[in-house]
C-alpha cells in the first residue's frame, strides 16, 4: 500500500519499505529513492547589467549553495516541476535585502537535464552602472585601459549616461556624456567625448546571453571597430575586435 501511494504521488520515485517488530510495537521504515536519469551537475550563473557584479558576491554564493540542492533529483521530476521551482526561487530572490536595496528586478530560468542550468538575472528599470578593464593583445599602445558607465533610465527604453575612461600608458583620461536607446536586445548609443571633442556612435546586439556584437565609430580618429564578445563568466569576457586601424584581441574584466 505504501509503495503504491508513493508511486501515485511521486511517479519519479520508488519506495523501499521495511517492517520490523519491536516488543509490542511495529516499526515501519520507508526509504524514498529516485529512479531514472538524475541531475548530476548544475551550471549556475547570476549576473546583472545594472550594477557591478561585485555587489552581488554574497547573494551569489548563497544561491550557488541553494541550487546545488537540485542535484540528485530525477530529470523528469525537475522538468515536471520546472515552473513551480522557478516561481519559488523567484519569490525568495524578490525578498532578499540586496535585491530590495538596489531596486532590482530578478528573473529565473531553469534548464532541466543531466547537466542542468540555473540562470538568474538581476536588472533595474532605473539605472545602469558597470566598470570594465581592458587588456589588448595585438596593439603596441593604449593596450591597458578601463571604463566606467553611469546611466539613468528616463523611460523604459531611453537612457542618459556619462562615461569615464582611462588609458594607463600615459594616464590619459576622457569624459563622455551620451544617450542610449534600448529596444529588446539592441542598444544604439551616441556620446560626445572630451577633451578630444569627438563623436562616438555605438551599436550593441545581444545575440545570446553569452555572445554580444558591438559596432563603434570614433569620429576623432575616423576609426570603426566591430567586436564579437564572449562572456566566460560574470567577471571575465573575451572579445575579438576588427578595426580599420588594426585588429586585436581583448581581455575584458567585468567588475
Amino acid at each position: 500500500l505504501v509503495r503504491e501511494k508513493v508511486e501515485a504521488e511521486l511517479p519519479e520515485f520508488r519506495a523501499a519499505v521495511d517492517v520490523v517488530r519491536e516488543d509490542r510495537r511495529t516499526v515501519i521504515q520507508v526509504v524514498v529513492y529516485p529512479v531514472g536519469q538524475l541531475v548530476q551537475s548544475i551550471d549556475y550563473e547570476m549576473v546583472s547589467q545594472s550594477i557591478p557584479n561585485l555587489l552581488l558576491l554574497n547573494i551569489k554564493q548563497r544561491y550557488a549553495q541553494k541550487t546545488q540542492e537540485l542535484r540528485g533529483l530525477p530529470v523528469i521530476y525537475f522538468s515536471r516541476h520546472k515552473e513551480e521551482l522557478e516561481r519559488s526561487l523567484l519569490a525568495e530572490l524578490s525578498a532578499e535585502p540586496e535585491v530590495k536595496r538596489h531596486n532590482l528586478r530578478p528573473s529565473v530560468v531553469l534548464t532541466p537535464g543531466v547537466n542542468s542550468g540555473v540562470r538568474i538575472r538581476l536588472e533595474s528599470d532605473e539605472y545602469k552602472i558597470w566598470f570594465e578593464g581592458y587588456g589588448d593583445i595585438g596593439r603596441n599602445e593604449n593596450n591597458i585601459s578601463g571604463r566606467a558607465h553611469f546611466g539613468k533610465y528616463i523611460s523604459k527604453r531611453d537612457e542618459i549616461f556619462g562615461e569615464v575612461g582611462v588609458t594607463l600608458d600615459d594616464v590619459d583620461w576622457d569624459f563622455s556624456a551620451g544617450y542610449a536607446l534600448h529596444h529588446g536586445k539592441t542598444t544604439v548609443s551616441y556620446m560626445r567625448r572630451s577633451p578630444l571633442g569627438e563623436n562616438v556612435y555605438r551599436l550593441e546586439q545581444d545575440i545570446t546571453p553569452k555572445w554580444r556584437l558591438r559596432a563603434e565609430y570614433f569620429s576623432g580618429s575616423d576609426t570603426t571597430e566591430i567586436g564579437v564578445r564572449y562572456r566566460i563568466h560574470e567577471f571575465l569576457s573575451a572579445e575579438y575586435v576588427y578595426s580599420n586601424d588594426k585588429p586585436y584581441f581583448r581581455i575584458v574584466g567585468n567588475l
